[in-house]
């Protein structure tokens, strides 16, 4: 009996970490209001930039504060999936940065750097970040994107 009840909550436990491990559809949500918002601007990575986007880099546009609203509209409309793993578990990941990314910067200094591999956002300046594992299709993200990029000529 022992070895049953043992079996049922080892049963209980993998089945609860595997169903906590599906993807969640989520959207994305802005940290502060758009009259908060400094700047939007787009990056591209080629690899893969693990940190924040510093003065060394340089964006392929800085949007306009009239396309402020517009741009955040279209983020938080886009199909974003949960792929974060339960806590405890050995390890986390990181917020991988390739490919286009928007950098929003906060009149607070803070800023989140989005791309369609993860929404990570430095809170205070002071280290203290928090990190989504959220995930996009690249089509999807790419066709979003490309309204706000330069047209080429």
């Amino acid at each position: 009996m022992k070895k049953i009840a043992v079996a049922l909550a080892v049963l209980l436990l993998f089945s609860s970490l595997v169903t906590s491990c599906a993807p969640k559809s989520v959207s994305y949500d802005l940290v502060y209001g758009t009259d908060e918002i400094a700047s939007i601007a787009i990056y591209y990575f080629e690899e893969s930039l693990n940190g924040k986007i510093d003065d060394s880099y340089e964006p392929l546009v800085v949007l306009d504060e009239s396309r402020y609203e517009e741009m955040i509209q279209d983020i938080t409309g886009l199909p974003f999936t949960d792929v974060s793993f339960p806590v405890g578990l050995i390890f986390s990941p990181k917020f991988s940065c390739y490919g286009y990314v928007v950098l929003i910067t906060y009149e607070d200094t803070s800023y989140q750097q989005i791309s369609s591999q993860g929404i990570q956002w430095y809170g205070d300046g002071e280290g203290n970040d928090n990190c989504t594992h959220y995930d996009c299709d690249d089509e999807i993200w790419l066709a979003m994107i490309e309204k706000y990029l330069p047209v080429s000529e």
